[in-house]
This record gives C-alpha cells, sequence and structure tokens, in this order.
C-alpha cells in the first residue's frame, strides 16, 4: 500500500502547493522585516529564507534560532516520511484525507 501523496494527484497537488505557499510567505515575511531597517533587497530576502543564510551585520541576539528550527522540523518531516513508508502498522487507519487536512 503506498502512501496517499504517492497514488492521489489531489494529495500530492496539496502537499506541494503547501510547500510552495510557505515558502512564499516566507519570502515575504523576510522582505518585509527587512524593511524596518530600510535594507528592502529581494534577493537578500530569499536567500535568507529559503537558503538560510544569516544577513551580514544581524542583530547579535539572533543565534541561529531559524536554521535550527527548520533543520529539525525538515529532520522531522523527513523521518516521518520514513517511517510511513517502510512499515505499514505504523500508520494504520491513518493513510486518507482526514488525517492529510
Amino acid at each position: 500500500m503506498s502512501l496517499l501523496i504517492e497514488h492521489n494527484p489531489a494529495a500530492h497537488a496539496l502537499f506541494i502547493g503547501t510547500v510552495v505557499v510557505a515558502a512564499g510567505a516566507e519570502v515575504a515575511a523576510t522582505y518585509l522585516g527587512q524593511a524596518r531597517n530600510g535594507e528592502r533587497r529581494l534577493g537578500g530576502s530569499v536567500a535568507e529564507a529559503l537558503f538560510l543564510r544569516k544577513r551580514s551585520g544581524g542583530s547579535a541576539a539572533d543565534r541561529w534560532t531559524k536554521q535550527v528550527l527548520v533543520a529539525t522540523v525538515m529532520a522531522g518531516l523527513l523521518a516521518a516520511y520514513l517511517l510511513a513508508s517502510r512499515d505499514r502498522g505504523i500508520r494504520a487507519y491513518a493513510d486518507g484525507w482526514t488525517t492529510l487536512a
């Protein structure tokens, strides 16, 4: 039995759409947040939001918080996918639209 996002085109599209919207929202928030410092640059915002680069001259209070959060979320999602795709018992009754939504 395959995962719902592997055999259902609508579920796959919903998953991809969620990733794209989340990335776009992060770029927009970073871009608008830089306006407070008068440094509004789209290229820098994309690099900072998607590639987890730190701004030059960033705040001393920033201690790689965003990078740690994104890395742990990605590791958790990867672990969940690997477990669900390898062991059918773990996802018993959890491979439907109710649990995806």
